[in-house]
């Protein structure tokens, strides 16, 4: 039954596909009217095609669009998967809470007495646990800049204070380290996951980091385009103003945002922004897939995304997609390399879908790595397919070239034998694209200004990223209501 259900959607699927050039032909009005009518014919073909897999799958219902974009792993929104995750939680008992407001770490992580920092609850978390953060500024424990995940867990951001709503852009949960965090860090990242056993998983969803405030910038004010919140940053371990209001002196650090350290868990990164990144957004080894979806990535060092695989048998899968990727800056100022929203890196697949990737020095995608066996180079799957690129000076992909990268624009990517896939991508020069949600003033720097690097953007005009684009990059995210069993009266324990 199931296969003639198959065969039968199919043939619709292939009629629609041969109406198409004789209905496109048949158009007589503006060209922009023949895209929007080929976008709803190959929208219909792809919603008939995943009917036919969930047929064939034994599932029901229809793969959820959103803005033009299809997922066929799933039948809802995001918010809403994760409210099921939630509710699944709470009935299990399985769940930690966390408030850095109203909680205590001698506490016992329940919702009426939450711990204090989030280092406490994966400290004392069982193997997937899922631990509700409420509101505020989270870095490590004492203050210290580290948060380290060592066991497969989930972590949801972006709850009130009694944890009976969740809305990750109102009620926002930072990890926004201070000048007196810098240089406590141990290791390679503000965050570090070092889950190394195979078979698990580990969930970062609606945290917001941003190392704004811990960068160091040019004290004498070199470098500030006019509406551009700072000077330009100083470069690593030199002496600048930082803090919240550029009125301390600190200086830079070289890590991550988010670093995986050999991870061998899968690892599932949504809803976050990463701002003001002195080193690469996220980066590291995984010998597990890893997805990154939905995120804000702006004003970024080296590259927003940077992961390769630690299996010599197989490759790592990277999937990245719905994501918005601007202003991502060269290692040094005056150096040329690096400036990438995301690098295909040896032992990994990387598939690219939805994003809008703008603004990055020297080019969107590095493709330049090649595997050292042939076998292996031949077999990897590169793909960015239905991707935005805006105003990339110089390329959108990069390629191995001879003593420098061959930078390629957009529109000749189906030239480009390395990459699997290439359906759907366009460019655009227009900030009108973003609907005022882009900082403009920050844009035009960019664009003009030859001493401006790396200088602070600014933390609210980051989040309005979300939802800005139409059909591509971080989409909106619903607010949601949990519910949760009656708070208990009373004193809660803080012994």
């Amino acid at each position: 039954m199931k296969t003639k259900r198959f065969l039968h959607i199919l043939a619709m699927c292939l009629m629609l596909g041969a109406a198409l050039p004789q209905s496109v032909q048949a158009q007589n009005n503006t060209g922009e009217s023949v895209r929007k009518f080929g976008r709803r014919v190959r929208d219909a073909i792809t919603d008939t095609y995943h009917d036919a897999v969930s047929a064939i799958r034994g599932e029901s219902g229809r793969a959820t669009r959103e803005g033009g974009r299809t997922d066929d792993r799933a039948g809802r929104t995001d918010a809403q998967a994760t409210g099921l995750d939630i509710a699944a939680a709470i009935a299990s008992g399985n769940v930690l809470y966390v408030s850095i407001s109203d909680g205590s770490n001698r506490a016992e992580g329940t919702r009426e007495a939450p711990f204090k920092n989030i280092q406490r609850a994966l400290d004392v978390a069982s193997d997937d646990a899922v631990i509700l953060v409420s509101e505020g500024n989270y870095f490590g424990t004492l203050r210290s800049g580290n948060i380290n995940i060592e066991k497969p867990v989930t972590i949801l951001g972006g709850f009130n204070d009694d944890f009976t709503e969740r809305d990750i852009l109102k009620y926002r949960t930072t990890v926004r380290p201070s000048v007196e965090s810098n240089e406590t860090q141990s290791g390679k990242g503000t965050m570090q996951i070092r889950v190394r056993r195979a078979g698990t998983r580990v969930v970062v969803d609606g945290l917001l980091f941003d190392r704004g405030n811990s960068i160091a910038y040019d004290p004498a004010g070199e470098g500030q385009p006019e509406g551009v919140l700072s000077p330009r940053m100083q470069a690593l371990g030199q002496v600048g103003k930082g803090g919240e209001n550029l009125d301390r002196e600190t200086k830079t650090a070289q890590t991550a945002i988010l670093f995986l350290d050999n991870c061998q868990a899968e690892v599932e990164i949504r809803n976050c922004a990463f701002v003001n990144a002195p080193d690469c957004a996220i980066r590291g080894t995984a010998g597990a897939p890893v997805l990154i979806e939905n995120n804000v990535f702006a004003c970024i060092r080296k590259a927003a995304v940077e992961i390769g695989g630690s299996m010599i048998a197989r490759n790592a899968d990277i999937r990245f997609a719905c994501n918005t990727v601007l202003f991502v800056w060269p290692t040094e100022p005056e150096e040329g390399d690096m400036g990438f929203a995301f690098r295909f890196m040896n032992g990994a697949n990387g598939y690219l879908d939805h994003n809008v990737l703008g603004c990055c020095s020297l080019a969107a995608l590095d493709r330049c790595r090649v595997e050292t066996i042939k076998e292996k180079e031949a077999q990897k799957v590169t793909s960015a397919e239905y991707n935005v690129f805006f105003q990339n000076p110089l390329g959108d992909i990069a390629l191995p070239g001879g003593d420098r990268p061959l930078l390629v624009q957009v529109r000749d990517f189906e030239d480009v034998e390395q990459l699997t896939g290439v359906a759907g991508n366009r460019d655009s020069e227009d900030p009108a694209i973003f609907e005022g949600a882009l900082d403009e003033a920050y844009l035009a720097g960019f664009q003009t200004s030859e001493t401006m690097y790396m200088n602070r953007y600014g933390f609210d005009k980051a989040l309005a990223l979300f939802g800005a684009v139409d059909g591509f990059g971080a989409r909106q995210i619903l607010p949601e209501a949990i519910t949760v069993p009656a708070r208990r009266e009373g004193r809660r324990s803080r012994e």
